[in-house]
C-alpha cells in the first residue's frame, strides 16, 4: 500500500513537467524528452490503475466489495471524462474553434 502511495506521489510530482513538455517543449529538452516523460506518465497511470483495482477489495469488508467496485469504476470513468474535458478547453484556449488544423499556416 505504501508503494502505491509513493508512485502516486511521483506521478503527481510529474504533472508540472508533463505540462512543461506540452506547452514549452523547447525548455524541457524537445521531442525525445517529451516522449520519455509522456511514456513514463502513461506507464505509471496503468500501473496505479491496475494496482488500485487489485488492492481496493482487500481494504473493505466482504459485504462492501461490490459497492467499492462500482465506486472505483465510476471514479475512473469520471476522471477520464474530466481529463478529456480539460484538454478540450485547453485546446480551445490555445487554438480557438478551428483547433490546431492550419495553426501557423498563412495563406
Amino acid at each position: 500500500m505504501r508503494g502505491l502511495v509513493f508512485w502516486a506521489a511521483v506521478k503527481l510530482a510529474m504533472v508540472p513537467l508533463l505540462f512543461g513538455c506540452i506547452f514549452t517543449p523547447h525548455l524541457t529538452g524537445g521531442d525525445v524528452s517529451s516522449a520519455l516523460v509522456v511514456g513514463l506518465f502513461w506507464v505509471l497511470s496503468g500501473y496505479l490503475n491496475t494496482c488500485s483495482y487489485l488492492v481496493a477489495p482487500l481494504l473493505v469488508p466482504p459485504s462492501q466489495k461490490p459497492r467499492a467496485s462500482v465506486l472505483m469504476t465510476v471514479a475512473f470513468q469520471s476522471s477520464c471524462f474530466g481529463a478529456l474535458l480539460i484538454a478540450y478547453f485547453i485546446q480551445q484556449g490555445m487554438y480557438g474553434p478551428q483547433g490546431a488544423v492550419g495553426a501557423g499556416v498563412t495563406h
